[in-house]
């Protein structure tokens, strides 16, 4: 069993071997470019949310101009 635990202690200390800087530079670069790439699908969906949003909120005032011009004219009538 100790042996088990020395090799994987062997593999641990190989797979921390220092990068050399330009490793490090792509590391960064490839992960720099995901992480933009997130951010822009992000950006993307919360645009298209504001977007659904705004012609709900322009929908239901339409209907409740359209509510309250009935409802004046319904008054009206009643007066009569």
């Amino acid at each position: 069993m100790s042996e088990e635990n020395k090799q994987v202690q062997e593999e641990k200390n190989q797979q921390k071997t220092p990068e050399t800087p330009q490793e490090v530079i792509e590391d960064l670069e490839a992960a720099e470019e995901q992480v933009s790439s997130d951010l822009e699908q992000a950006l993307q969906e919360a645009r298209r949310q504001a977007d659904e949003h705004q012609e709900k909120l322009l929908r239901v005032m339409a209907e409740m101009e359209t509510l309250r011009r009935r409802t004046r004219l319904d008054v009206e009538n009643a007066h009569k």
